[in-house]
Parts: C-alpha cells; structure tokens; sequence
C-alpha cells in the first residue's frame, strides 16, 4: 500500500507541473476554440491515469521520481525533486526529523507513509460515497419524470436541465420551459452527448477521488467542468446569428444554478460560470486558420514537454568504449593517492555504469567538495567523472556532458568509495544467485556450529566491500531456518540442506588508543544457503542479499516468502524493519571490538558522561543534557551492558545524589528497557538501590534461571554483585 501511494503521489506531482502548463495555455489561447482546451486536460488525465512514460530530452519536468520508494529503508531520507535549491532546502530537514532512529524499534518514515496511505485510502472512499449517494438522490428525485420524445423528459423535480446517465444518457428538463430556449437548451444537451462528455466527467472525478490530496487535481477539475461547458456553448452557437446568442444568452441568465459542491454529475446547462459563458457567446468569432494551427501546435508541444519524463543517465559503451581511468583519493593525510584502473578494473568500472538505471539529473552536490573521485576517458574525447562525498553517506554523483547525476544505488557508491581507496573490487557481486566455492573443512577437525558457519560467511562476504577499518565482526539475527534436501550431480545422491534467513550487520572499527570508532558497514538481511556433509560441516553455496532502492521490499518479500506461510510473515516483517535488531546487534559489536583491543570502556564511558554535564543544557533535567549531546548519549548506547556495568559500580559505590546520578540513572533506564521501575526517586542514587532491592527480590520469587531469560540486565547487576 506504502508502495502504490508514493507511486501515485509521483505521478500528481509530475502531472502538477503539467497542470500549471496548461493554466498558463488556457490564457494564451483564450481565443482559441475551447475545444482545445479540453484536449489539454485529456493530455493531464493520461498523465495521471498511465502509471509509465517515456523519456525524452525534451521533457521539461524537473524530476519524475521525486520520492523514491527506497526512502522508507534509507538512513537520511531525502527528495529528488530536480530543484537543487529545493533539494538543499528540505532534505537537511527531512534526515534531522525522520532519520530513522536506532534506539527506536520503528522507521519515522514508514510510520508517517503508512498512516498517510490509510488517510489516502479513506478520502477515496469518502468522496466516491459522497458521489453514489449524490447520484442516487438524484435518481430517486427523478422516479415520476414523463418522455417528451427521444431522449428528452420533463421533471418538475428538475430546477434547471442537465444529461444523466452513462449508457443510455437522458436529457432532463424542467416543466416550465418554454420555446426559444427549450431547443437552445436541447442543442446544448445534445452537444455534450455527442462529444461524451457524460463518460468524461464522472471519469475525471474517479481521478479527482484517486488524487484528492493535491490542490492543483482540484483546480484542473474545475476547470475542465468550465471548459467542458464552453467547448458545448461553442459547438451549438457556431452557426447562429446575433439574435439567436442573446436568445441563448438569455437563457443561460435564466437557468442559471449555483453549484457550491463539486460533483460527478450531472451536466446541468447552467451551472458553470454562467457570466463568462455569456460574454464568450455574444463576443464568439470563428477562430482563424493560424490561431487554430497555433493552438494544435501548443497540444504538441505539451504532449512532448509534460508526457515524457527527463532522461536519466545511461550508458552504453559499445559503441563508444573506455580507453582509461585513474580514481583518486583526497582523503589521506600523506595528500592525494592517484592510482589508474587496470584492465579488468576498467572493465568491471564500465559493467558498473552500465548498469546504472534512471539516475536524475540534479545539481545538489554542485557545491560540495567529494573526498574521492573516478576519471574515465571514452574514446570519443568525452570524460565521466564520478565523485564520492562521504563513505557512510552513501552521496555520489557522476558529472557526465556538462551534466550532474546523482546515483542513488548504495552499491555503486560503496564500489566507487573501496576503488578510490585502493582495495580490490574484482569480486562476484553480492546479489548473485550463483553457487560459491564451498570452503574447505579446517584442518583440527573442529567443525563450527550452524552459528558460527554463518557467522564466517557475513564477515567473509563483506570483508572486501567496504572503506576498510582495522577490525571488523558482525552480529547477526536468526530470523527463520529451513531444513531440506537437493540433488547432488556430482555426488549422485541427496544431500542435506539448511537455508537461515537472517538480519546481518557488519562493522568496521579503528581505534585511537581510547575509544573506537565506526569506520563503515551494512545492516542488510540475507539468505544464506547450505550443504551439510557426512561429518555436519555447514558448507555455504549461496549468499543471497535483496537489490536496494525500489527493488528492496519486493525483493524480500519474494525471497522471504518460500518460507511456510506463518513464519514467512514473521520474519518478512523482521528483515523490512531495519530499526527492530539494530540498537541490540551494534551494542554485540562494539562489545566485540571493545574486547578486541582491550579497551578499557570504564574510563571512556566515564569521559564520555564528564562531556555531556560539561556544558550547561537549556533546563537543568537530564533530558537537556543529552538533547545537547545526542553524539555522547549514542555511544553510551552503543556500548551497552559495558555502559551498565560503569553506572551499576558508581551507584554500588554510593553516593550519587546529584546530576550525575540523575543521569545515569536516565541513562541506565533506557538500556534496561521494561526492566526499568516506575518510580518518582528524588535521586538517582534513590532510584537505584529500590530497582536493585527489587531485583533480588525477583531473584528469590522466579529463581535464577527464569530471570536469566527474562531479565537479562537484572543478570548482570546479581552478577556483579556475586548473587548469580
């Protein structure tokens, strides 16, 4: 549902610029026959209604993806609206306010999409009820009404004439009128029979329903309603003389309805600017040959401009080929690393950009400086220059014929920042499907787990792909497993299979001597795919990850969905939230790197809560404190239970009455999560010796090892204190 409503919100706001178009032909062709105007507006409905279109270099809309399905997984959601300006204007708002959170078990974004798509679902369906029983009471208004002749029949319910119906349309008049403006009113009614406009409004309101959300839908609704009535004002007054308009003028004035309701139907004779139609049938003139052409050519030009969609970048090297490359890195502190591609770089480099599709032409990044960069040459003369601005951003653009791309594919920005810092990109791609070299069994006979057989393949399959750091682990959730067995060729019998479906995180960390730091990684669920030997070794065959952008979702969903029904949709939903594991698998990290080097995590944690009361907050509460030091206040996080281990000894050691205390206490209740106390303490130190009364309290009444399950951070303090 998320899905099909940013597709369509797409498409409303590529049709607004069409919209706005037409607005401004409505004007320039005010005397052009009103025919064309409604030919415009059937150029905005297949706009609306085609969900694909055409690129051409002629297209005059800025962006036709301005939000972009992969914004409901992206770490700093952004627009692509095609207006740099517009772009440096609201994305820095939308990655500070909607980032998605990783203390947080949902996505702002998908949340905000989800509830927008529900309230979407529940305006078509209050103005397509509104219409239905609109239609019926009029039907029922009319049960008595008695033929004239043909298709036309009289109603005293009928306060002024109107065309109902679809498949058999009927033209309803009211009793009192009378000749000449009876046969007026019956041409005018006919002419909007014969020109189908009892199909074309009901039509045009099911798109108004589809996209009520944007203003300009309902402004071209309107306006089409009044064209409509002048087009048929102008077929039937053509060939009358100048008594016969202010006849009909006249009745225009005396049949005139107010309508302060937009509607479906019917096609009432005068209930659309009846002034205007006025003045245009006493003042009519058939247009001129040129005026006609003019208006027939500003169709077309419409139609080329506002029906295609911008060119994205593509590239096809066929023809004209890469002869050389050389990528350089600017951000190392010796100065600029200058290296050229070897051959099989250059061509994996050119398989690469051929492979990039509908990147949007955008000048965002015009006035940032990248930190790394591709130079390539085609054999033409022309030059691709591809520039990295920051590995974890993920921001990229290619500048390609005086002309700005941004490459919104995660994996080609990885690839370009690992090319530009030396390491080796010659690799199968990550999200094949084909067979890997099974590994070979070690050498001690020591045969690791179905863990731990995942464990080697995450950090075996991302080793290579990413900046580089000095240490790397993974985390990983088991999200599903699923037994089964397949026929070996090469063994020619069946052999024992196990698929695990899991969210794998892997980091990257250096360290400084007092604290590590996140160097880079990927948070992605996978399906890994294996054989089980005689001696129940796992030996990996296939490492499966979803494409990302647009294909991430459906990807998963397809995958994820060959599992059995029920826990398909378990762990779907795990592996489409990227916020549900992500806080718990980097805390299991940085305990790994922490471990690694030995740090010491005491000292650090405890700079780390000297830096945050170091500066004075807005109010003197601990939520200030942290407001003012979100960095801090996420790195006490991250390190988890060595975090709780800090605090648990300075309240042990007692006597933390003051800010601090007030602190780790906030601290420590947001790590503990549902383990926390609902209590108003006067002091942190207050609150701490009730929870750790509370906790030995549990230990006797549920016994160590159902706490130990249910509790896990009440564990670590009896731990600590020697009762467990």
């Amino acid at each position: 549902m998320e899905i099909l409503f940013i597709k369509l919100l797409n498409m409303s706001i590529t049709a607004g610029w069409m919209i706005l178009a037409v607005i401004l032909l409505r004007f320039l062709l005010r005397k052009a026959p009103k025919a064309i105007r409604c030919f415009l507006w059937l150029l905005v409905g297949i706009r609306l209604v085609i969900p694909i279109s055409w690129e051409s270099v002629w297209s005059l809309i800025p962006s036709s993806d301005v939000i972009r399905t992969d914004i409901l997984y992206s770490e700093t959601p952004s627009i692509h609206s095609g207006i740099g300006m517009l772009n440096q204007a609201v994305n820095p708002v939308l990655s500070e306010s909607l980032a998605p959170d990783p203390y947080a078990s949902a996505n702002p974004v998908q949340i905000l999409t989800y509830m927008a798509a529900m309230v979407w679902v529940f305006g078509i369906a209050v103005l397509l009820l509104y219409s239905a029983i609109s239609y019926l009471r009029l039907r029922r208004r009319l049960f008595d009404a008695i033929r004239l002749r043909d298709n036309i029949w009289q109603s005293e319910k009928a306060a002024s004439p109107f065309v109902l119906g679809l498949f058999r349309p009927r033209i309803y008049l009211p009793y009192h009128l009378c000749e000449p403006g009876i046969s007026h009113v019956v041409a005018h009614e006919q002419a909007h029979i014969q020109r189908h406009d009892h199909w074309v409004k009901p039509i045009a309101f099911l798109i108004l329903a589809v996209y009520w959300f944007n203003p300009l839908i309902w402004l071209a609704y309107i306006l089409l309603c009044r064209d409509i009535e002048l087009a048929c004002d102008e077929r039937v007054v053509k060939e009358m003389d100048q008594e016969n308009k202010k006849e009909y003028s006249e009745a225009l004035l005396s049949l005139s309805v107010p309508r302060h309701t937009i509607a479906a139907c019917p096609l009432a004779f005068g209930e659309a600017g009846v002034k205007q139609r006025i003045k245009n049938v006493l003042n009519y003139k058939k247009p001129t040959f040129w005026l006609i052409l003019a208006a027939l050519l500003s169709c077309v030009v419409l139609a080329v401009c506002f029906l295609t969609d911008p060119p994205g970048l593509r590239f096809d090297f066929k023809e004209n080929g890469m002869i050389s490359a050389s990528a350089c890195d600017l951000r190392k502190s010796s100065g600029p690393s200058i290296g050229e591609l070897k051959s099989g770089e250059l061509e994996e480099l050119s398989s690469r950009l051929m492979g990039i599709s509908g990147a949007p032409q955008s000048d965002e990044y015009r006035d940032l400086t990248p930190f790394y960069y591709i130079e390539a040459k085609l054999a033409d003369g022309s030059l691709i220059r591809i520039n990295g601005y920051a590995p974890d951003s993920g921001k990229s653009d290619v500048i390609f014929r005086d002309k700005r791309y941004i490459i919104t594919d995660s994996g080609f920005s990885a690839y370009v920042n690992s090319l530009c810092a030396g390491q080796d990109t010659l690799q199968e791609d990550p999200g094949n499907t084909e067979q890997m070299e099974k590994p070979k069994a070690p050498e001690n006979n020591a045969f690791p787990t179905l863990d731990e057989s995942v464990s080697a393949a995450i950090l075996e399959h991302n080793k290579d792909s990413h900046a580089g750091g000095e240490y790397s682990c993974e985390s990983h959730v088991t999200l599903a497993t699923q037994p089964g067995e397949r026929y070996s060729e090469e063994a020619d019998t069946s052999v024992s299979t196990m698929e695990v479906y899991a969210m794998a995180l892997y980091m990257e960390f250096q360290y400084d001597g007092t604290s590590i730091t996140d160097t880079g990684g990927s948070h992605i669920p996978c399906v890994l795919s294996f054989d089980l030997d005689e001696n129940g070794n796992y030996n990996l065959t296939n490492y499966w990850e979803p494409r990302d952008g647009s294909y991430y979702g459906p990807d998963i969903e397809k995958r994820f969905g060959r599992l059995p029904s029920k826990t398909a949709a378990t762990a779907i939903a795990g592996a489409i939230d990227s916020q549900m594991h992500i806080l718990a698998q980097t805390q299991r990290c940085y305990a790994q790197a922490a471990e690694y080097w030995q740090m010491d995590t005491d000292a650090f944690i405890g700079q780390l809560f000297d830096t945050i009361l170091s500066s004075p907050a807005a109010a003197s509460t601990p939520a200030s404190y942290i407001d003012e030091h979100p960095l801090e206040f996420r790195e006490l996080k991250y390190y988890g239970d060595a975090t709780l281990r800090y605090i648990f000894s300075e309240f042990l050691t007692g006597g933390q009455t003051g800010l601090k205390g007030h602190l780790m206490r906030y601290v420590m209740d947001a790590l503990i999560g549902g383990e926390a106390l609902d209590l108003k303490a006067a002091t942190g130190q207050e609150y701490f010796d009730a929870w750790k009364s509370s906790v030995q309290v549990r230990l006797i009444e549920e016994g160590a090892e159902q706490l130990e399950e249910e509790a896990p951070k009440s564990s670590l303090l009896l731990q600590m204190l020697g009762e467990l």
